[in-house]
């Protein structure tokens, strides 16, 4: 019975009924952005590094970039969560939207021919990868213990 009792409220919570409001769940994915934009900007500069180390750097450019990208995104939605302290599945899409957001911005600022060159359903579906990831993200981020190591009861 006082499992049944810990599974709905971990769903509720999960679910974003008691993780606080939309307007706290805003300011959390906002500074989750903030905090997924540094994290990134390092990502991309350690992919720079591997792909200029490497012989030839135009075929990993693609790869990394994509990865620095989504982890990046894992970052907002896990940052975002812990910050609110609930409502995983409404922080994941928010700090997705958001991050998604800055990076059309960004790229309606920056254009060049540097840019990944797809077909609109290849694009649409990289650019939907963002939410998915930040909203695993957040879902691992109230997944986990504030200590960072599960300690088992004893009885």
């Amino acid at each position: 019975m006082n499992r049944d009792k810990s599974v709905k409220n971990h769903r509720k919570i999960a679910a974003g009924d008691m993780g606080g409001g939309f307007g706290k769940a805003v300011k959390s994915s906002l500074k989750g952005l903030l905090i997924s934009l540094v994290i990134g900007l390092v990502l991309v500069f350690a992919a720079a590094a591997v792909c200029y180390s490497n012989d030839d750097p135009d075929k990993l450019t693609i790869p990394l970039s994509l990865a620095a990208l989504y982890m990046s995104a894992l970052v907002a939605g896990f940052t975002a969560v812990r910050k609110n302290g609930g409502s995983a599945l409404l922080c994941g899409i928010l700090s997705g939207l958001f991050l998604s957001a800055f990076y059309i911005i960004l790229s309606l600022i920056f254009k060049g021919s540097h840019a990944i060159t797809s077909s609109f359903p290849a694009s649409l579906g990289l650019r939907a990868l963002i939410t998915v990831f930040s909203i695993f993200g957040a879902f691992l981020g109230l997944n986990l213990k504030k200590s960072g190591n599960p300690k088992k009861k004893r009885r």
